[in-house]
């Protein structure tokens, strides 16, 4: 039985499919054409196959291999750094590995939310600039510090002392930040900026006036970070998830949430690693 004749176009498509595209199928088809009797579910498919490689150039089908590739390579390379940081967050609880060996290039910035971290060693005390009722003067007092530093990744936690129950101060409030940290980029371009969105306070003082501005707060933080090509961190499902960790005053945090849960959460959802 004579074997199909392929075209020249279809022929090289075909191949350079099957060469990158680790699709059942596709490998199906070729090897039912070489045996000179394919299935019926791989010849229906060689059959669109190949009516769609006829209908392009062999540059057209290349550049089509090319982005199959590199999505592939892609795909690979976002694999092996979530198991990464899966491995060293066990090597973290083994004991094998530190927090602080992990942020040794990242550098936080912040209110009494990051005085925490401080607390419990997690970070270098160099790289932890924080203050008790810290607003945007503290950020702007440490701006040379920060151009200075020029920190591999910069993680910033304000707003908590600046919420207030009106749209102008909420609106007064973004654009200076967006200023400061605009003053940070001009002189420190390759830094990183996670802007943290506000941790969200304990339901047994959420209705207070001031806090129920802290979602608002957070949209605008939200809107100015898209504007920017800014990262942000939201930290409030894990809060919702952990409300044990509030302390008396239901805005702060046991030192425990910052070990247990909010390091492995920005490793995680930053993709933070040694």
């Amino acid at each position: 039985m004579k074997k199909p004749v392929i075209t020249t176009v279809a022929a090289v498509c075909l191949a350079l499919l099957t060469a990158v595209l680790p699709a059942l199928h596709a490998a199906e088809i070729v090897q039912g054409v070489r045996n000179g009797a394919p299935g019926q579910a791989s010849l229906t498919s060689g059959e669109q196959l190949l009516t769609q490689c006829g209908a392009v150039s062999v540059e057209a089908a290349q550049r089509r291999v090319d982005a199959s590739r590199e999505s592939y390579r892609e795909t690979v390379a976002a694999e092996n750094v979530r198991q990464t940081i899966e491995d060293e967050i066990t090597q973290i609880e083994r004991g094998e590995l530190t927090y602080r060996e992990v942020f040794r290039e990242v550098y936080i910035c912040g209110d009494s939310l990051m005085c925490g971290l401080d607390v419990v060693g997690l970070i270098n005390g160099r790289h932890l600039i924080a203050k008790v009722s810290a607003n945007l003067t503290h950020l702007e007092d440490n701006l040379n510090r920060l151009i200075r530093a020029k920190p591999r990744v910069l993680i910033l936690h304000y707003g908590v002392n600046a919420v207030a129950s009106n749209e102008p101060a909420a609106q007064r409030f973004i654009k200076r930040y967006g200023e400061d940290i605009e003053k940070i980029r001009a002189g420190s371009p390759h830094t990183r900026i996670i802007v943290s969105l506000l941790f969200p306070v304990d339901e047994t003082i959420a209705t207070k006036p001031r806090f129920t501005w802290v979602g608002r707060f957070n949209e605008l933080l939200v809107e100015m970070c898209d504007e920017k090509g800014l990262e942000y961190l939201d930290t409030t499902p894990l809060l919702q998830e952990h409300t044990e960790f509030y302390t008396a005053d239901g805005i702060h945090q046991d030192k425990k949430f910052y070990s247990q849960y909010w390091f492995p959460y920005i490793m995680r959802e930053k993709e933070i690693y040694a």
